[in-house]
């Protein structure tokens, strides 16, 4: 197989040509695929809101809904859980989120930004003990 260069003498001479490829056929996603990507947008938009506590005693509303919102989807995404720790880390998580979702209504708005981003948070919880555990649940 020969490379494909551009011809000498060009003031791209020497690089290489561009070949077009077609895409492959086959798709090596798997169903941990999509959970990696949720988990990632979940962890990203927690950072974000939680950078925002860093400047505003609150937090940015949009910024804390979009980690709230991540976090739900990411945990309501999941199969069984691995092992206890994340188990109880699910119920720590969900706790808290139904507990605010009964009383956001009756909440003032420093009140509903801080809950709202307090339960986002926790699903950090699920994330550390679903992707670094060993089987018994202990951390490597």
């Amino acid at each position: 197989m020969t490379t494909r260069r551009q011809p000498k003498g060009i003031p791209a001479g020497g690089l290489f040509a561009a070949i077009n490829h077609t895409e492959p056929a086959l798709s090596l996603r798997t169903y941990r695929d999509e959970e990696h990507r949720l988990e990632r947008n979940m962890v990203a938009a927690v950072y974000t809101a939680g950078r925002g506590f860093g400047r505003n005693r609150h937090g940015n509303i949009d910024r804390i809904t979009e980690a709230s919102d991540a976090a739900g989807a990411y945990v309501d995404s999941l199969g069984e859980p691995r092992n206890d720790r994340e188990h109880a880390a699910r119920e720590a998580f969900q706790r808290p989120r139904r507990s605010f979702e009964a009383e956001q209504n009756l909440l003032s708005d420093e009140g509903l930004r801080d809950r709202k981003f307090a339960v986002a948070r926790s699903a950090n919880w699920v994330v550390e003990y679903r992707s670094h555990t060993n089987s018994d649940g202990q951390k490597p």
